[in-house]
C-alpha cells in the first residue's frame, strides 16, 4: 500500500514540476527551473522512493518464501489417487489440441520469489473437472514429473502424452496436501 502513495507522491511532483514550467514559459517570461538545492532534493526523494518500494519487494519475497518453506514443511504427502479413464474419452480430450484445455482452464502462476512453482487453478466450467479429481484452488506441480515453464515445453508434454496413450500423472497440492493423480488409460487402442 505504501509503495502506491509513493508513487501517487512522484507523479503529484511531476505534475507540479511540469506546471510551474508551463507557467513560467506560457506567463511570457524564461523558464525558471528548479534550483539545484530543489532538484537535489526531488532526486533524493525520488531515490529514497525506489528504495522503499526495493525493501518492500525483498520484504514480500521473503515472506512469499517462508510461507512456501512453511507449506511444504506442513504438506502432508499422501499415496497416489488412480482414476481410470476411457481411451475414447482420452483421444478425445486429446483431439481437440493444447490450446482446448486452456481455453476451459483459468490457471494462475504461483511463484516462489521469482522461481516458478506451479499453477493454480482458479477457474474452470462446472463439473468438469470432478471426474479427473481436480478442485479449484489445486495448483498443479508438475505434469508426468515436469512442470511445463513455457508454452514450447507444454505443447511438448501434451504430444508426448496424448501419442502414448497410456495415461498421465498430475502431482497437486491441495490445502496443505501434496499428492499425485493417476490418470490411467483403459481400453484397447
Amino acid at each position: 500500500m505504501q509503495h502506491i502513495v509513493f508513487a501517487v507522491l512522484n507523479i503529484v511532483f511531476l505534475f507540479v514540476y511540469i506546471f510551474f514550467l508551463g507557467c513560467a514559459s506560457t506567463s511570457g517570461g524564461a523558464s525558471v527551473p528548479f534550483s539545484e538545492a530543489q532538484e537535489s532534493r526531488y532526486w533524493e526523494a525520488v531515490r529514497e522512493d525506489e528504495a522503499r518500494k526495493e525493501a518492500e519487494r525483498a520484504a514480500l519475497q521473503a515472506e512469499q518464501r517462508a510461507l512456501s518453506d512453511l507449506a511444504q514443511e506442513q504438506a502432508v504427502i499422501v499415496p497416489a489417487r488412480k482414476i481410470d479413464v476411457e481411451l475414447e474419452r482420452f483421444d478425445a480430450f486429446f483431439a481437440h489440441g493444447p490450446a482446448h484445455a486452456l481455453g476451459f482452464l483459468q490457471l494462475a502462476p504461483v511463484r516462489d520469489g521469482v522461481e516458478l512453482v506451479g499453477y493454480e487453478i482458479q477457474g474452470f466450467p462446472r463439473g468438469a473437472l470432478r471426474s479427473v479429481d481436480l478442485a479449484l484452488g489445486d495448483v498443479i506441480l508438475a505434469i508426468d514429473g515436469e512442470l511445463p515453464r513455457n508454452p514450447e515445453r507444454y505443447f511438448s508434454l501434451w504430444e508426448k502424452i496424448g501419442e502414448r496413450r497410456d495415461g498421465a500423472r498430475l502431482s497437486v497440492l491441495r490445502r496443505s496436501e501434496a499428492f499425485d493423480i493417476v490418470w490411467h488409460v483403459i481400453g484397447e487402442p
